[in-house]
């Protein structure tokens, strides 16, 4: 897999390929939780944060091929943080693998995803180390939502979609 950058510069320019990544990974995730991510939303919390060091990359397969996939990342010392990957729950495996590999080709010594217990089924990259968080995602008590039990567990949640560290 390849990987090419993305930034303020280039997003607008590539806001139809992120929507289109945003319908696919739709598909596969319907029984979750979850904000949509389309390029607006990637722009509003990405990319118009101009005191973040956020930047993604989009990736395809290595010969040839459109995108299948979009990574943000956070650089933090020599740690990469994965904020957010937007592709079909099948390929995010791969898209963890890519990063260990960017990882290393930037001198960080790991990578880190915080990921809500709903995505443990699709991910399960080799030699991951898993660990609970000590964390819950409440459900909204300003306003009439549907009920706890029936978003329990649901929840797809990513570092970036957070601003607590």
């Amino acid at each position: 897999m390849r990987g090419k950058l993305l930034d303020r510069k280039n997003l607008s320019a590539k806001a139809a390929l992120i929507d289109r990544l945003w319908s696919e990974k739709g598909s596969g995730v319907r029984d979750t939780v979850i904000c949509e991510r389309d390029s607006c939303w990637y722009e509003q919390r990405f990319f118009s944060k101009a005191n973040k060091n956020y930047f993604g990359y989009l990736l395809a397969p290595r010969i040839v091929g459109n995108a299948i996939g979009l990574v943000i990342f956070q650089q933090q010392k020599d740690e990469l943080e994965i904020l957010d990957l937007l592709c079909k729950p099948e390929r995010l495996d791969h898209s963890i693998e890519w990063s260990v590999g960017f990882a290393a080709r930037v001198r960080c010594r790991s990578v880190f995803l915080w990921a809500s217990e709903n995505l443990e089924r699709f991910i399960n990259p080799a030699g991951a180390n898993k660990r609970r968080l000590d964390l819950f995602a409440a459900s909204n008590i300003f306003a009439s939502g549907p009920a706890v039990d029936s978003i329990r567990g649901k929840w797809w949640l990513t570092g970036g979609d957070t601003n607590f560290r």
